[in-house]
């Protein structure tokens, strides 16, 4: 089993790539915002509103077809929201782009991703510290959203697949339950279970150092055992 898992990595772009990105990102909410006022309000099934627009968006904004699509797919995604929530969709900002397989990919040999512009496939170098890249490592994700956050800076939130299996060490969780807790306890040792566990009992007595390394592994993971000698 697996969990969705989004990894934010700022992008390193250099100044002619960044009027590259803020041209693909106004000509995208450009693209949502048409297609939200010409498709009727009552349409929001994603293959009727493209067989209507897609190659009017194409032609008008010169989206990629992979990027039409995402707009058609956002405009779509938030009637839906809109309707569920009892709203309306207003308008849509140039801050966001969602990605898939056909229009970007990560490399891990030099940490660059590579995206669809209005430009063309451009690559980009990746800030990535300690945690992304142990996270990254040996993965190939197949979806990403571009940023572009309000200081200014520039961002892929990657999304890959984490795995959830109990076995797996990496996300393993840790069970702790009243019978890790209540382990036979060795001759003369006595424990105090802190409040949390509705008991208030704490005695004194001399504990073996295997039996007080297992007490204080449990204090750490619970914060509600004690030990006194």
């Amino acid at each position: 089993m697996t969990q969705p898992l989004t990894i934010v990595c700022k992008l390193q772009p250099s100044d002619e790539q960044v009027q590259h990105l803020d041209d693909t990102l106004e000509a995208f909410a450009a693209a949502c915002n048409w297609v939200h006022e010409t498709v009727p309000l009552r349409i929001r099934n994603k293959d009727r509103m493209q067989a209507m627009v897609y190659y009017e968006v194409r032609e008008r904004f010169g989206l990629s077809a992979n990027l039409a699509i995402q707009a058609i797919r956002r405009v779509c995604m938030n009637r839906k929201a809109a309707q569920t929530n009892k709203s309306k969709v207003k308008s849509f900002d140039a801050g966001s782009i969602q990605y898939d397989a056909r229009i970007f990919s990560f490399r891990e040999s030099d940490w660059t991703v590579s995206l669809t512009l209005l430009s063309g496939r451009e690559r980009f170098a990746i800030q990535v510290a300690n945690y992304q890249k142990g996270k990254l490592t040996g993965k190939s994700p197949k979806a990403a959203q571009l940023c572009r956050h309000p200081d200014g800076t520039y961002a892929v939130h990657i999304q890959i697949e984490e795995p959830t299996d109990p076995r797996h060490p990496r996300t393993r969780p840790l069970a702790l339950t009243w019978a890790a807790l209540t382990l036979p306890i060795p001759l003369g040792a006595s424990v105090g279970l802190g409040k949390r566990f509705g008991a208030s009992v704490i005695g004194s007595a001399a504990c073996g150092p295997s039996w007080s390394a297992k007490l204080r592994r449990a204090r750490g993971a619970r914060g509600g055992v004690a030990v006194s000698s």
